[in-house]
């Protein structure tokens, strides 16, 4: 095995990165370690009298202070880390990026890391990072996998672009201050479909636990943060069981609700895979909806497909006494069946909600900010309060995306400024054939409300009403005889 270098990702645990660098060192007698970090930008602000602000509102002068002092920090803490080592050679490389996946896999390519070692098995999950890297997972100082996905691939991988364009990265040297790479650096990268945001971050992660045990006939968690939690939570071991104890009720609570979920255009649950913490659904044969996309489809069944899915979120939504949210509705969790129905998937960020009898009209969560860039709600990103607007917001970007073609990015903006200009027809898809543009216009306007960054403007997924404008669209193009084959395009 060559062993000239071994790359350790590391964060903020000091307990859990020593047992992890100790591991490595005794593991990699003759190899160079090097520590990689990917700083996560605070989005608040230390405020007088023990308060907090936004980040965005405070002053150039309070920012630079700010983030000097976390640079200050996290240089301090990366110098610790070599120290475990002792007279061992270590360096240490860090970037600054408001995304921890992309920021692991823009360290991986420009360092050209062939092994790394991560603590998280929600990191290690990544497709983006395992068809980048071997990748050694070690928790508590002891190896539990290893991923060799990285051999399959060959060439330029997800996550974006060539490796001409990834951001800088610097080397923390013994008097180096380090260099962080603003997020700007990285724009021209963040542009795939699958790019997820995940606030990785400990502190964070105790709040949650802390929220989910004052809260304990509402609980609402994932398997991923149940994994997190446990691998970089509190060092109190009374902390975390009890954490374990909620988060399996709350674990079994969501399996149950999505195995008696019966309605044709969502996924069927199949089972659990206790190893992997995962969920296992039926097989889709005819791929995502972004696949089909590209490979062309008519207007008609793009509006068909729109009048499924509004039908399976209003499924969730009205779903009592759980009410369900999906929190990462997007093009490529919409799967094709055999016939060609499309069906919603990956619940794997979905909120269970108990719905009390008086409280029908506030079906929300609190919860760490998690979902997919163009998607996510900004509401839900900046105050952490996920809502069945969120799916909403989600869905207007599906049906923007489904009349027009563009990407998910500004996409909204793109539109309203056409709508502004009364030139809706620039914007429609001309490859899915001759829109109806008079309803077509209506749907999208309809789209811009979903929207909206002001949720009281954003129409309600189960009130019919709010959905004429999709209903007409589908009314013109169902035939007498109802078929389930494409309108090909080809023909």
């Amino acid at each position: 095995m060559d062993e000239e270098e071994v790359h350790i990702a590391v964060g903020k645990n000091t307990r859990k990165e020593k047992a992890k660098i100790l591991w490595a060192a005794a593991n990699f007698p003759r190899a160079t370690i090097v520590l990689v970090h990917v700083h996560w930008p605070s989005k608040w602000m230390p405020f007088n009298l023990g308060g907090k602000v936004l980040y965005k509102f405070a002053n150039e002068k309070e920012k630079e202070i700010h983030r000097g002092r976390e640079t200050e920090a996290m240089v301090k803490m990366l110098s610790q880390y070599k120290s475990f080592c002792g007279a061992r050679k270590v360096s240490a490389h860090y970037l600054t990026h408001d995304d921890t996946v992309a920021g692991v896999v823009n360290l991986i390519k420009k360092l050209k890391i062939k092994r790394i070692v991560i603590g998280s098995r929600s990191m290690s999950w990544q497709a983006v990072v395992r068809q980048c890297s071997q990748v050694w997972v070690v928790l508590n100082g002891k190896h539990v996998s290893t991923s060799n996905d990285h051999l399959k691939h060959t060439g330029s991988i997800g996550y974006g672009g060539s490796s001409d364009i990834l951001a800088s990265i610097h080397e923390l040297g013994d008097e180096s201050d380090g260099y962080t790479t603003p997020p700007s650096d990285f724009v021209d990268e963040i542009t795939n479909e699958e790019e997820v945001i995940e606030m990785d971050d400990s502190d964070q992660l105790v709040t949650e636990a802390e929220t989910l045990t004052e809260e304990r006939t509402e609980e609402s968690t994932t398997y991923e943060e149940v994994e997190i939690f446990a691998e970089e939570g509190a060092d109190r071991s009374d902390e975390i069981q009890s954490f374990r104890n909620i988060t399996e009720k709350a674990e079994k609570i969501m399996v149950v609700v999505l195995s008696r979920l019966e309605h044709p255009h969502i996924v069927r649950l199949i089972g659990v895979c206790p190893e992997s913490c995962s969920l296992v659904y039926e097989h889709l044969p005819n791929g995502t909806l972004l696949d089909r996309l590209s490979k062309g489809l008519l207007w008609k069944d793009r509006v068909r497909i729109l009048a499924e899915q509004r039908s399976a979120l209003a499924y969730l939504h009205s779903s009592r006494p759980h009410a369900i949210i999906h929190a990462d509705l997007k093009m490529t969790n919409i799967l094709l069946d055999a016939g060609n129905v499309s069906r919603l998937g990956d619940f794997g960020t979905a909120r269970v909600v108990h719905v009390k009898p008086l409280e029908e009209e506030t079906i929300r969560r609190r919860t760490n900010p998690m979902g997919t860039t163009g998607y996510m709600d900004p509401v839900f990103f900046i105050t952490g309060e996920l809502t069945t607007e969120s799916d909403v917001y989600a869905f207007g970007v599906v049906i923007l995306r489904l009349l027009t073609g563009l990407l998910d990015l500004n996409i909204a903006e793109q539109v309203r400024e056409a709508v502004k200009m009364d030139a809706v027809h620039s914007v429609l898809d001309a490859s899915a054939g001759a829109w109806p543009e008079v309803q077509a216009e209506r749907l999208l306007k309809l789209a811009l409300r979903c929207c909206s960054l002001e949720r009281k403007r954003r129409p309600a997924i189960t009130c019919d009403a709010e959905w004429r404008p999709l209903d007409i669209l589908r009314a013109m193009n169902t035939p007498a005889n109802k078929s389930r084959k494409w309108n090909s395009l080809a023909s």
